[in-house]
């Protein structure tokens, strides 16, 4: 699946839908409804460490960020929420 960056990621509900995207497209799932609350590493949606990595290459692609190793944290890849989050701290655009 070829994934396009939003046109602008302090637009939430892009960038809700591409980090949604990548996640699904990392597990191999389809809209299984994982919602942006839901915790990533249980529930529907199940990173290990090998997924975990894919989809943090797929989130430096799409977004054009480098992720230094210090921020690979269970709790900045909690949620969709949570991502959103640090994303728009990496590109400087807090909201």
């Amino acid at each position: 699946m070829s994934l396009s960056p939003p046109k602008s990621a302090s637009n939430p509900q892009a960038l809700e839908e591409t980090v949604m995207d990548l996640i699904l497209s990392t597990l191999d799932k389809k809209s299984a409804g994982l919602n942006p609350d839901d915790p990533l590493f249980s529930g529907l949606a199940r990173f290990d460490s090998f997924s975990l990595m894919e989809f943090v290459l797929r989130l430096e692609e799409a977004f054009s960020i480098d992720i230094p190793d210090e921020d690979l944290d269970p709790d900045i890849f909690h949620s969709v929420k949570t991502i959103m989050a640090y994303v728009q701290r990496r590109l400087g655009k807090v909201t």
